[in-house]
């Protein structure tokens, strides 16, 4: 798979510098089905962040995880936050068509949501 990343939006950050916020990703075209995989995985992102409601529940479900500590649990749920925002703006060779069609991002969506709640 080929991407290219181009800043969409900016915003200055605190030292007055612009800080790049959110990317669009060109892909090469995709089948419906390679379309297809790329939502299925973005749903074990959905599930890995819905799974546990805090670091106390994720450590109850897996109790046999004695090495994850809050902070590496966190990051866990930011680089999975930001693989569905990534995935969200997915573009095709054009650079401003998205590659989704019809498909529905209510779960991710409100998955990115709470993501960001359990990180921040």
């Amino acid at each position: 798979m080929q991407l290219r990343s181009y800043p969409q939006k900016s915003q200055p950050s605190k030292q007055g510098k612009l800080k790049l916020t959110y990317f669009f990703f060109i892909m090469e075209e995709k089948t419906a089905d390679e379309i297809a995989a790329i939502f299925t995985a973005a749903g074990d992102s959905v599930s890995l962040i819905n799974a546990d409601a805090n670091f106390a529940a994720y450590q109850t479900s897996n109790p046999k995880d004695v090495t994850t500590t809050e902070t590496m649990w966190k990051e866990m749920i930011e680089r999975n936050v930001k693989h569905l925002e990534i995935i969200k703006n997915y573009k095709k060779l054009d650079g401003t068509t998205s590659i989704w069609t019809t498909e529905s991002f209510t779960d991710i969506d409100a998955a990115i949501t709470k993501g960001k709640t359990l990180y921040s």
